[in-house]
């Protein structure tokens, strides 16, 4: 699945654009709008991207992951190779060290990441304070040629900023 991302300049074009990609047959449940004023959204009846979309909640979560994992292996190599006399060297503790340093770290990097915005979202931060919107549509990669196309005969007001795996990437940053 990938996110195609537009530049709208209003929630009245928005509004064009999200009735038109309905009619085209795209779900109206994955287009979402961006908007500095969360207001403007909810005057219009455009779907308002969630927290998810919105800030990077999932991405810093998914770092958190990857850290807590190679946490977990530096202290299992530490405690195996000092040996402290209360440790019991088993699977089961192994295992219970790893899976709570995943789980303490991708927390952290969660409630970190609802403070961010979203990595794919920040290069359009100004955009986005002058009142712009920024439209996210959901689609299959056999879709984006046919809406690619729409889009740039039907709405060229509508400027095209990127099209992304909708997957997150822990690994990719704004």
């Amino acid at each position: 699945m990938l996110q195609l991302q537009y530049l709208v300049d209003n929630d009245q074009t928005g509004k064009v654009l999200d009735h038109d990609l309905v009619e085209m047959g795209i779900q109206d449940d994955n287009i979402h709008f961006v908007a500095n004023d969360e207001k403007i959204l909810q005057r219009s009846g455009l779907h308002s991207a969630n927290t998810i979309e919105e800030t990077d909640v999932v991405h810093l979560g998914e770092r958190g992951a990857i850290f807590g994992a190679v946490t977990a292996v530096v202290f299992s190599v530490l405690v195996t190779f000092f040996s402290p006399s209360d440790w019991q060297a088993s699977f089961v503790n192994y295992a219970m060290a790893f899976v709570l340093f995943i789980a303490l770290f991708t927390w952290l990097g969660s409630v970190i990441g609802v403070h961010f915005e979203n990595y794919r979202i920040r290069p359009f931060h100004k955009l986005l304070k002058k009142g712009k919107l920024i439209m996210l549509v959901y689609i299959s990669d056999e879709q984006e040629e046919i809406v690619r196309r729409l889009m740039s005969k039907k709405h060229p007001e509508a400027k095209f900023l990127a099209s992304r795996e909708a997957i997150d990437n822990p690994f990719m940053s704004a």
